[in-house]
């Protein structure tokens, strides 16, 4: 039985503003963001056959920091992630859903060069990550 659709970018969006201390946004247009550190985010999840309420999904985060601390965010970021699926307790967001499983895709590693932002230089790193969410 196919089940409500799990709204993937309030669960990750809830979990990284909880978990961090920088800027998360979903699918934000990186040029834009005045703050630095930052973190962007999206999402795509589909339900698993005839488990009810569980999700396969892929998470795919960009963290643009300036170069003396974009590696420590970049840590920051992926050890959070891994903190869901490590820790039954951490990846929950009430209404939402859990995050069961995390796997890495492709951990996250740095960008070729600088990015260009409106007044910045700037550090990105990138990282996929396979999920697994039970929707609550």
């Amino acid at each position: 039985m196919t089940g409500p659709l799990l709204n993937s970018d309030r669960l990750f969006q809830a979990l990284f503003n909880e978990g961090l201390s920088f800027t998360a946004a979903a699918d934000l247009d990186a040029a834009t963001i005045d703050d630095m550190p930052a973190l962007t985010h999206s999402s795509s999840v589909a339900q698993t056959g005839n488990a009810d309420g569980l999700w396969e999904g892929i998470l795919a985060v960009h963290i643009f920091a300036y170069a003396q601390t974009a590696f420590s965010k970049a840590a920051e970021v992926y050890s959070l992630i891994h903190s869901w699926g490590d820790n039954p307790r951490s990846g929950i967001v009430p209404g939402v859903g859990a995050v069961e499983i995390v796997t890495d895709m492709n951990a996250i590693s740095r960008a070729t060069g600088e990015i260009q932002m409106d007044t910045k230089q700037v550090v990105q790193y990138d990282g996929t990550f396979s999920v697994t969410i039970r929707s609550l």
